[in-house]
């Protein structure tokens, strides 16, 4: 995504008031090049089809700011070429990005950061002016998601997946469904109702486009329907369990069909069962676990699993290299599907609610910035992002 753009407005020429900042420093550029004893200005402005008159003014603004300027000589002439304002642009659109699209620290945080850093020579740090910026940046941040979305969608192969399903509120009503395993958003909006009729809505609208099919959806269900129970906990303790156990069973009843649709004998679907879903289930699992003794012992149990459906001596030395590699593809496929909780998407309700006691409002244009920001922009550890992992496809 090319997110650059012209926000180094001040310092231009006065006279020609349709040149850009970029065009002005690409004269004052190629006039330094054309520049020697044996050639007058004059001249020199006709070879850039400009006036004499522009040419001096400039030459002796440009001059007359390098002179006064706080900073090196060497440096306030390097951040007036256009090679300087490809730096300043750059510097300042990631400022933009990380401080206040990504964190929020404020425009005028960020209008003091240019003022203590000495930057406000170059970039003008007004609040309007960095307000202009902020919504080209936002409104760039929202085509580029759309453009991203549309071109990754082509490419995608089919698949099913989960979505986790929460809303929060603002105190509108703002509904959020994830991809659990990638962490895509798909949903992420204000809507006056929270029914099931409203959900559809919005789900199917983001889904029409996608080579997706849902086969299950996470939700908080346990918050609904204990506040008329909640000091009987042995009912709390029952229901509870009664849908945990509806979950296993659901799971292993949506699996079995997809292990014999592959065509692996019945033993080789056993072992899957016993062994190799079992393994990488584990190896999700840990990593989400609440304390590091508790990720340990998890880790350490995954890898005892995995080492047992590896075994050479079991089924797995009588594969070959290639369905070996697949039957893992497979494995990880089917631990994907069990989803343990939508605390994925109860975390992004969280940050929403800081973004919005920060911002006392979110407009539409915030909205699909900051979904944009987590999707394409939020790598994890590994250098991935929540589109990569969820198109196949690196945005």
């Amino acid at each position: 995504m090319d997110a650059t753009f012209d926000c180094t407005a001040q310092g231009c020429l006065q006279e020609p008031s349709l040149w850009s900042r970029r065009g002005v420093a690409e004269k004052m550029a190629q006039f330094e090049s054309l520049d020697s004893p044996w050639t007058s200005p004059r001249r020199i402005a006709g070879q850039l089809d400009v006036s004499a008159r522009t040419l001096h003014h400039g030459i002796r603004r440009e001059r007359t700011l390098i002179g006064n300027s706080s900073w090196p000589k060497r440096v306030a002439r390097f951040l007036k070429t256009p090679e300087g304002l490809d730096f300043l642009q750059r510097l300042f659109t990631a400022a933009h990005l990380v401080f206040v699209e990504a964190h929020d620290c404020g425009l005028r945080n960020l209008s003091w950061f240019l003022e203590l850093s000495g930057l406000d020579e170059f970039i003008a740090p007004s609040y309007g002016a960095q307000q202009a910026v902020a919504e080209e940046l936002e409104s760039r941040l929202s085509r580029f998601g759309q453009e991203e979305d549309q071109r990754l969608a082509e490419q995608m192969p089919p698949r099913e997946i989960t979505l986790c399903e929460d809303e929060t509120f603002h105190p509108q009503i703002c509904l959020v469904a994830l991809e659990p395993v990638s962490n895509f958003i798909l949903v992420e909006q204000y809507q006056p109702q929270r029914d099931a009729e409203t959900w559809q809505q919005c789900a199917l609208a983001k889904l029409a486009a996608l080579p997706v099919s849902v086969c299950q959806v996470s939700s908080d269900a346990a918050k609904a329907g204990l506040s008329a129970h909640a000091r009987d906990k042995l009912a709390k303790a029952r229901r509870v369990l009664d849908s945990l156990q509806a979950t296993l069973a659901f799971f292993w009843t949506m699996i079995a069909p997809r292990l014999a649709a592959w065509g692996f004998s019945a033993v080789v679907q056993q072992w899957l069962r016993q062994d190799l879903i079992p393994a990488y289930y584990l190896g999700r699992v840990a990593e989400k676990a609440d304390t590091a003794q508790e990720r340990q012992r998890l880790r350490t149990l995954a890898a005892e699993v995995l080492a047992r459906a590896r075994s050479p001596d079991g089924l797995w030395g009588t594969f070959s290299p290639d369905l070996q590699t697949d039957l893992e593809s497979k494995a990880r496929q089917c631990a994907d599907f069990f989803p343990r909780s939508s605390s994925c998407v109860e975390g992004r309700n969280g940050q929403l609610s800081l973004r919005h006691h920060a911002l006392h409002q979110l407009t539409g244009r915030k909205w699909q910035a900051l979904t944009v920001l987590h999707n394409c922009a939020v790598q994890r550890a590994d250098g991935s992002t929540a589109a990569g992992r969820f198109y196949g496809a690196t945005p």
